[in-house]
């Protein structure tokens, strides 16, 4: 599943819908229970998270499995 936030396990956000700016906002993710302060990135320029919060960065073949993530996500929705 998604993140949720301290304030809400109802919520269900996901990287790419704003994780790294929410992180400004909500304080503390939750996933299953239990707090979550670490936080994937594509790259430097997107390391914005606040502070308290580690990141990671993708390498090469992160970025691969994000771009075919999305592409096959475009192609799913045309049918």
């Amino acid at each position: 599943g998604g993140l949720g936030t301290a304030a809400s396990s109802e919520l269900d956000v996901r990287n790419g819908e704003g994780v790294v700016l929410w992180s400004h906002d909500v304080g503390t993710f939750v996933q299953d229970g239990a707090p979550v302060r670490s936080l994937h990135v594509y790259g430097s320029a997107w390391d914005l998270a606040a502070d308290g919060f580690d990141t990671v960065t993708f390498g090469p073949a992160g970025h691969l499995s994000a771009a075919l993530r999305v592409a096959w996500q475009w192609f799913g929705s045309w049918r």
